[in-house]
């Protein structure tokens, strides 16, 4: 096992925490933090992954039908509503620009004693996912929900200056950004 502590320059106080990281194959690692409290399940996946790919936008639909939408999605829907075993649990993917370092995590808090029901669910739906695909409504759904949350985010002054420095970082100007809203289309 490698210990990994994250760059403080991009995580800030959360720089003292130490992360293990445990190879599961040649082509994926699986990242647990130490001393992860009970009830809690926190993990995390190496992608080779830019946000210029073009699997990035797809990828991101998935993500926000499986477990990134913020007010619905799939894993929350068998989670909480369905089986009432957890009040958080979600997904994330993240690529850069600066390298090919994506990563997808899923995380969950929920009573220890439904750790075990917890994982399963989680297992089960990923399992249907990859299975079954998706629908036109899950996609049109996802894409209208990101669109609104980009627009939502680049109202706030804060959060406008940190993509425009962001992509000037990358060598990009705002139409990039802009070109971005045509990459989530669908028919």
């Amino acid at each position: 096992c490698a210990v990994v502590r994250p760059r403080e320059e991009r995580l800030g106080d959360l720089a003292a925490q130490v992360e293990e990281r445990a190879t599961v194959d040649h082509r994926r690692q699986i990242v647990k933090r130490a001393r992860v409290p009970p009830g809690r399940l926190p993990s995390r996946i190496a992608l080779d992954l830019a946000d210029n790919d073009p699997d990035y936008a797809p990828l991101v639909v998935a993500n926000a039908i499986f477990g990134g939408g913020m007010l619905s999605n799939r894993l929350i829907d068998r989670v909480r509503q369905k089986e009432g075993l957890s009040y958080y649990a979600g997904s994330g993917l993240g690529a850069s620009h600066r390298g090919r370092a994506g990563r997808w995590s899923v995380s969950g808090s929920f009573a220890p004693q439904n750790a075990a029901r917890f994982e399963l669910a989680l297992k089960e739906e990923l399992a249907r996912f990859l299975k079954d695909g998706v629908t036109a409504k899950e996609v049109a759904d996802a894409v209208n929900g990101l669109l609104q949350e980009r627009a939502i985010d680049r109202a706030q002054d804060n959060v406008l200056a940190l993509e425009l420095s962001d992509q000037l970082d990358a060598g990009r100007d705002f139409r990039y950004v802009l070109a971005q809203r045509g990459m989530f289309s669908y028919s």
